[in-house]
């Protein structure tokens, strides 16, 4: 694994939390 589909699963990680904290409110 590189470091560009790492960030990438950052960022997908953190929008799929983001959308769940939404959801959860």
């Amino acid at each position: 694994m590189n470091s560009a589909d790492l960030s990438k699963i950052l960022e997908e990680h953190k929008v799929w939390i983001t959308s769940m904290h939404e959801i959860g409110s």
